[in-house]
């Protein structure tokens, strides 16, 4: 018997007690195989997706992780906007700060505090910032003192803001956020 191809297919039947048991010679194949033989085994089951490591010491374990901003264009731009970039930048840090650590004065308190009594921001924002460090068993790099450089005319404004976002740059970074 031909198939479609032309290719000779050698079959036969044979029976096995009350069993027909049918084989085929297929052309491409030496060996004969039979029905009865089992199917092929079903693929193997995907392997489960990876397992994500545990999170590396210093890494976030209590709020939400800030942003670690750029001091140097930071100062740029709230020169070339007269201060207004200050002060989102002023909402933003004190925002973070109470997100990450679930105390603090929040970002709307510390805007209003910017626009009243922009002097109490200055030594307010490096002692919430000591408070997080203290609380993550780690030694600040800024106190409320650092409030001090800003009565030191014009520089004393670029010293404040370096060591500030520095020392906040230093802790969201430990804690997984992108370095600026």
């Amino acid at each position: 018997m031909s198939n479609a191809t032309g290719v000779m297919a050698d079959w036969s039947k044979t029976w096995v007690g009350e069993e027909v048991r049918v084989w085929r010679r297929r052309a491409d194949d030496d060996e004969a195989m039979t029905d009865d033989q089992s199917p092929p085994p079903p693929p193997e089951p995907p392997a489960p997706p990876p397992v994500a490591p545990p999170p590396a010491v210093g890494l976030a374990t209590r709020g939400q992780v800030g942003e670690a901003r750029s001091a140097g264009i930071t100062i740029l731009l709230t020169f070339v906007t007269c201060g207004i970039w200050h002060l989102a930048w002023t909402y933003w840090a004190f925002e973070e700060n109470k997100n990450w650590a679930g105390e603090g004065v929040g970002g709307l308190v510390g805007l209003l505090l910017a626009f009243v009594c922009g002097v109490v921001n200055w030594f307010l924002l490096p002692s919430e910032i000591e408070k997080i460090y203290l609380a993550d068993g780690r030694e600040s790099p800024v106190t409320a003192l650092t409030g001090l450089w800003v009565l030191l005319p014009l520089a004393g404004f670029f010293v404040w803001q370096f060591k500030v976002q520095g020392a906040l740059n230093d802790f969201w970074v430990s804690k997984g956020a992108v370095p600026a």
